[in-house]
C-alpha cells in the first residue's frame, strides 16, 4: 500500500483522479455504488479518506473511506447535510480531527465579478464537524 504522500486527489464538477506520485499514473476513482463525487468544492485527505464538501443537490460535507490502493470507496458517511446555518459551503482545513469549513459564502450574491446586493451580504459563518 502507498501511503498518503504518494498520492494526490484531484477534484472536478464531474468526479475525483488520483495521481500516483511514484510513476504518475492517473486513475478516476470510483465512488461506489450510490455515491457521488458530482459537485465537489473542496477535497481533502484524512486517514486514507476523503473529505469534500458538495455543492449539488442539498449541500453536504462527506467522508468518503477509500480502498488500500486509494482507487474506490467502501463506505462514505455523511458529516452534514441541511443544517440552517449551511447555505452555500465551499473550502475549508482539517485541523486535528476536525474539519472547518466556509458554511456561507454569500456566492449567490454574485455575479460577474460584482457583488449584486450589498445590503444581503451576511457575515461568514465557519462551521466545524467531527472527523472521528
Amino acid at each position: 500500500m502507498s501511503d498518503d504522500s504518494t498520492r494526490l486527489y484531484i477534484a472536478d464538477w464531474l468526479g475525483v483522479i488520483v495521481v500516483d506520485l511514484h510513476d504518475n499514473s492517473a486513475h478516476e476513482v470510483d465512488p461506489g455504488e450510490h455515491n457521488t463525487f458530482c459537485g465537489i468544492d473542496g477535497l481533502y485527505l484524512y486517514k486514507n479518506c476523503l473529505i469534500g464538501v458538495q455543492s449539488t443537490g442539498t449541500y453536504r460535507v462527506v467522508r468518503w473511506f477509500l480502498s488500500m490502493d486509494g482507487r474506490q470507496v467502501g463506505a462514505a458517511k455523511i458529516l452534514e447535510k441541511g443544517t440552517p446555518l449551511v447555505s452555500s459551503p465551499t473550502t475549508g482545513a482539517i485541523r486535528g480531527s476536525e474539519f472547518y469549513y466556509m458554511a456561507n459564502t454569500n456566492i449567490e450574491n454574485y455575479d460577474d465579478g460584482k457583488i449584486v446586493d450589498p445590503a444581503k451580504l451576511e457575515p461568514v459563518h465557519i462551521a466545524v464537524v467531527s472527523l472521528e
